[in-house]
């Protein structure tokens, strides 16, 4: 269904195109995370709405950034443990529990529009137990099709990085020679740039999936999620009401 939901938003692959450059920005690359969350926010509220027109919309920008420091504490915590002997081996096995329950922690943060409704642990444990096939399947299909898409062109580069290396060590260090490793340095890093921002425009459109996946088994196990006073649905339209 997020799938769906992606392909008949008008102009998608052009809007995550845009995304996945949003993304290469440190700092900027909150809005697209908050983007992402906005989707999310509108499944869970039982809305079909399709991709926000603009990437930077409002609220963007601080849902981006709450997800961050989210991602981040968990990312402390996980790599502390790791190195613990025993434990370290079960949180990496953890961890694929961990990140897709995240991820539902997060889309409660964008549903209640409050970073502290990502610590709701009780809650967000219930969610994701009375469906942690749909969660789990939400998370981490998207991501191996993506990290799928990824690894070849990943593997074409790495590769030849690994030649132009070569071909430095075993030149002659001629005048010609080194204009001929300077042209392959050249493009090598004008290829890498353009794996890097496909690997992104990838990761856009996973993130994007994972999310309102994420928002629709919201609105299917807890609705009751979208009942605030305060409306969180910033660019889309007011929620109806529930029955």
């Amino acid at each position: 269904m997020a799938w769906e939901d992606l392909r008949r938003s008008p102009g998608w692959f052009a809007r995550i195109a845009l995304l996945g450059l949003v993304m290469i920005v440190p700092i900027v690359n909150f809005f697209a995370l908050g983007y992402m969350m906005l989707w999310a926010n509108d499944a869970a509220r039982g809305l079909r709405n399709p991709l926000l027109k603009s990437t930077f919309a409002k609220g963007s920008f601080t849902l981006g950034f709450y997800a961050f420091a989210i991602s981040l504490v968990v990312a402390i915590v996980m790599g502390a443990i790791a190195w613990m002997p025993v434990i370290g081996w079960i949180s990496s096995l953890a961890f694929v529990v961990v990140s897709p329950f995240m991820a539902l922690a997060i889309t409660r943060v964008a549903v209640r529009n409050q970073m502290g409704a990502a610590f709701d642990l009780p809650e967000i444990w219930r969610t994701f137990r009375s469906n942690a096939g749909a969660a789990l399947a939400s998370y981490w299909l998207p991501s191996l099709i993506a990290a799928a898409l990824c690894v070849l062109p990943v593997l074409i580069f790495a590769f030849a990085a690994v030649l132009l290396v070569f071909a430095a060590e075993a030149g002659s260090h001629s005048t010609t020679d080194a204009l001929l490793i300077a042209i392959g340095l050249m493009g090598t890093i004008g290829f890498g740039a353009v794996i890097g921002y496909a690997v992104a425009v990838v990761a856009a459109a996973a993130g994007l999936v994972t999310y309102r996946a994420m928002g629709h088994l919201v609105a299917l196990r807890a609705p009751d999620w979208a009942n605030v006073d305060k409306s969180s649905t910033y660019a889309y339209p007011p929620s109806p009401p529930r029955n």
